[in-house]
C-alpha cells in the first residue's frame, strides 16, 4: 500500500512562473495605489497659495515598498498640527471690533494656541483602504489563475 502524488511538476512550473511575474505585478500595484493615495491627499490638502497641494509626490517602487510624500517644509505642521506662539498684532479697537493697521502704535497680543492638523495623508490612507484590498485581489490574484 502506498500514496501516489501526481502533478507536482506542473505545480512547480506554476510556482516558478508566479515567482518570475510577481515583482512586475507588485510594482504595478504599488504605483497604482500610490497614485490613488496621492490624488486623495491632494484633494484633502487645504489651499492658500496652492504650493502645498502641488508638492505631493511618490517614489518609484523598490523592494516591495513605495512612499507618498510632500516636500513643502511646512507640510508636517499642516498634517499633524502645530502650536502658534503669542504675537503682537498692531491695530486699534473701534465699535467693538479690532481693525488691523500695520502703522498703528496700539494693538493686541494674541494668545498662544494649537492649530489642529488637517490629516491630509491620514485621511487619504483611510479612504483608500477598501480599494487597496480589492485592487490587490485583481492585480496580484491574477497571478494564481
Amino acid at each position: 500500500m502506498g500514496i501516489r502524488v501526481d502533478g507536482l511538476d506542473e505545480f512547480e512550473r506554476k510556482m516558478l512562473d508566479i515567482a518570475e511575474k510577481f515583482p512586475e505585478a507588485r510594482d504595478k500595484f504599488l504605483k497604482q495605489e500610490a497614485e490613488l493615495i496621492k490624488s486623495r491627499a491632494k484633494m484633502n490638502t487645504p489651499v492658500d497659495t496652492g504650493r502645498l497641494r502641488n508638492t505631493w509626490e511618490r517614489t518609484q517602487p523598490a523592494n516591495g515598498s513605495i512612499e507618498v510624500y510632500n516636500n513643502a517644509e511646512y507640510a508636517a505642521h499642516v498634517e499633524y498640527g502645530h502650536r502658534q506662539k503669542k504675537r503682537w498684532v498692531p491695530g486699534y479697537w473701534k465699535g467693538g471690533h479690532f481693525t488691523y493697521d500695520p502703522s498703528a502704535k496700539t494693538g493686541m497680543m494674541l494668545k498662544e494656541r494649537f492649530i489642529d492638523g488637517a490629516k491630509m495623508l491620514h485621511e487619504a490612507m483611510a479612504e483608500t483602504n477598501l480599494s487597496i484590498r480589492s485592487d490587490a485581489k485583481a492585480i496580484l490574484g491574477g497571478l494564481f489563475k
